[in-house]
Formats: structure tokens, C-alpha cells, sequence
């Protein structure tokens, strides 16, 4: 395996720009995902990478040398499609070693290499069998084996599980992380789902009009968002973003929103604002010290079973939309009021350039000395 760099890369369609100046580095072994809106960017990035798409600028270095002028076939990198791109007329054994026929290797070298691949994938005993007969899993760890078998610079996976249903794509998340382990694979992972991303990425790296809007660890980018679309983009339920304003108060600044008046969260400056809260961070009850009051009229009620989602209106003339996430049995039903509480810590506030506003310990934490 090897690191990979991405310098400066951009791709141009006449006056669209696909990727813009996108500056990108990927450590041996690391499991990057790349994720974001339809349209940001990040297939054009990894068929950049894979040689499949040229560049406009910039160049792609693969353990250190630039590749970017080599096509394809001489990168060195194995790709796994959305439908995984099996021969259906070729066995297993014969889909895991055909590039290494083409290359010309001797059939005992190859037959050498698959059986080794398909050990280390535990699917030996499928070797002798058609991809129809397969399981999506099943068909997945063929694919992977077939790229283990070229000993590959690094693995590209292009939304490998968009065709999967919900019960397969959560088995398949687990059985590519578990991979990417054990076999310390450097991954560049294509997905629109963040629930993907979040749950394999060693590093989320989010695109928007193709470019980086955010890259660090899942829960650095969910916990610490840096700007309002990255707020809202990660999150399911979306985090709720009230715009209003941070005005001086007779007990400390608050924050007020049509009709809505809270106390502002430590260190958030005065002027126009947005408050962010997940709707995890709401709870039913009155509030306690150092928690908010919210008050409301139930809209909409989505029972899932082991939780509830639910939509309230709050504020003057129920302005508001607040989504709330609570226990599965917490809510009441539709038009019904609701009382909601919430810790200030929770509280994420957006300056009106719509980037994130360091707030309490961690403004004391990045002050100067």
C-alpha cells in the first residue's frame, strides 16, 4: 500500500468547474471518505485519481510520484464499482484471477494468487461458483479479491453500496470496514450517504461546489461543525438552525428569534446569529441548572420503534420548526404541547458570515496567551 496526494487538482467542463483547486493528502492505510451533495465533486475526484477522468490542473502522486500523465492501467489502483463489475460467465476462481491472465502470469503463479486472496476473504469454498449465485456480501468479497490479487497501490471504492437495501448496506459497511483492517488497505471511499461516512471513515472529508467545506475525524466534523453547511449536511435528523440575533439582556446577552428568547452561549458575540442544536440534545421536562426551556405544539410524530422523531413549532405564531429525536415512547401525539429542555453546552452558534463561533472552554482553549 502507499499514500497518495492530490495538488491543486481541478477539472473543467467548458464554464463549469467540477473540482476546484482541491488539496488532498491520504496516509498509508487510512480509510478516507470522501461525501457530500449530488454534484460536489467527489466521483470527478476519484476518477481524477483512478486516471479514468484527465485534469484540468494540478497532478495526482501516488507513494510520491506523479502519476497524473500515466493512464489508468499504470496507476497501480483497483477500483470497486457500484455493481461490483463481475463476469457473469466467468466462475469466481476466474473472475479473481483474470487480471493477472491478462498480465500474463503463469497459471500456477495464478492459480497461487487466488487461492491466497480468497483465503485471506474466507470464500474459498465459493471458487467454483457463477456471480449469480452469489449473496451481495458474497459478491463484494469477490470483487475485493480480485483487487487484493494485483496488490494494488490503494483500494477506490465508488458507492459500492448504493444498490443494496437498508439490512444489506448495514452488513456491508461492517464487512468493508473489518476488510480495510485487516488487510490495512489505503481506501479512498466515494458515498453520498453520511451515515457511511461516519461510520467507517477514518477521516470525513466533506465536498461542496468542489471543494473541502470540512476533513477531520467523523465526530470532530459532527461535534464541531465548521461552518452551516456542514452542520446541516451531517446529522440525521438535520441539526436545527435558528437564524436571529444576540442582543444585550438584563441578565447577560440572549438570544432572540421571532418570539423566541434563550440565553446566549458563552463567548457568542453579539449581532446576528445562528443557534444549532441536534435534536438528540432535546429532552422532554422543565428544565434544570444550566439547561434551556423550549416550549411547543407537536406537529408531526415518526414512531420508529426504539426512538421517536418529532416535528414542533415554537416560538410567535409557531415560527419555528424544531426537529426533537427522543425515546421511543416519550412523545405525545399531534397537536398536543410539549415542554423541551436542552444543556447550554449543546448549543452551537453560527456568526453571520455562517461560520462556527468558538463558544465557552474551547474559545478559552484557542485564545491567545
Amino acid at each position: 500500500m502507499a499514500g497518495i496526494a492530490l495538488r491543486n487538482l481541478t477539472r473543467r467542463f467548458g464554464d463549469s468547474v467540477a473540482v476546484d483547486g482541491l488539496n488532498l493528502e491520504i496516509e498509508d492505510g487510512e480509510f478516507v471518505v470522501l461525501v457530500g451533495p449530488s454534484g460536489c465533486g467527489k466521483t470527478t475526484t476519484l476518477r481524477m485519481l483512478a486516471g479514468l477522468e484527465p485534469t484540468s490542473e494540478g497532478r495526482v502522486e501516488i507513494a510520491g510520484r506523479d502519476v497524473t500523465p500515466l493512464p489508468a492501467r499504470d496507476r497501480n489502483l483497483a477500483m470497486v464499482f457500484q455493481s461490483y463489475a463481475l463476469y457473469p460467465h466467468m466462475s469466481v476462481e476466474e473472475n479473481i484471477g483474470f487480471a493477472l491472465r491478462l498480465a500474463g502470469r503463469s497459471r500456477a503463479e495464478t492459480a497461487a494468487a487466488v487461492a491466497a486472496a480468497a483465503g485471506r476473504l474466507e470464500i474459498g469454498h465459493l471458487l467454483s461458483r457463477r456471480p449469480r449465485e452469489l449473496s451481495g456480501g458474497q459478491r463484494q468479497r469477490v470483487a475485493v479479491a480480485r483487487c487484493i490479487v494485483r496488490e494494488p497501490h490503494a483500494f477506490l471504492f465508488d458507492e459500492p453500496l448504493s444498490n443494496l437495501d437498508a439490512r444489506l448496506r448495514g452488513s456491508a459497511r461492517v464487512e468493508i470496514s473489518r476488510l480495510q483492517a485487516q488487510l490495512g488497505m489505503t481506501t479512498l471511499y466515494v458515498t453520498h450517504d453520511q451515515v457511511e461516512a461516519m461510520t467507517m471513515a477514518h477521516r470525513i472529508v466533506l465536498m461542496e461546489g468542489g471543494r473541502i467545506r470540512q476533513q477531520g475525524a467523523p465526530m470532530d466534523l459532527y461535534e464541531r461543525p465548521a461552518d452551516l453547511f456542514v452542520a446541516g449536511f451531517l446529522g440525521a435528523p438535520a441539526m436545527n438552525l435558528i437564524p436571529g440575533v444576540i442582543e444585550p439582556g438584563p441578565r447577560g446577552p440572549v438570544f432572540a428569534a421571532a418570539g423566541l428568547s434563550l440565553p446566549a452561549p458563552l463567548g457568542a458575540p453579539e449581532g446576528p446569529a445562528t443557534l444549532g442544536l441536534r435534536p438528540e440534545a432535546l429532552s422532554p421536562g422543565d428544565p434544570g441548572p444550566g439547561e434551556i426551556a423550549l416550549r411547543g405544539r407537536v406537529d408531526h410524530v415518526e414512531r420508529l420503534g426504539a426512538e421517536t422523531v418529532v416535528q414542533l413549532s415554537v416560538g410567535e405564531a409557531g415560527a419555528i420548526s424544531l426537529t426533537a429525536r427522543l425515546p421511543g415512547a416519550a412523545a405525545p401525539g399531534r397537536g398536543a404541547p410539549m415542554a423541551l429542555r436542552a444543556p447550554v453546552s449543546a448549543l452551537h452558534a453560527f456568526g453571520a458570515d455562517g461560520r462556527r463561533v468558538a463558544l465557552g472552554a474551547e474559545a478559552r482553549e484557542l485564545a491567545p496567551a
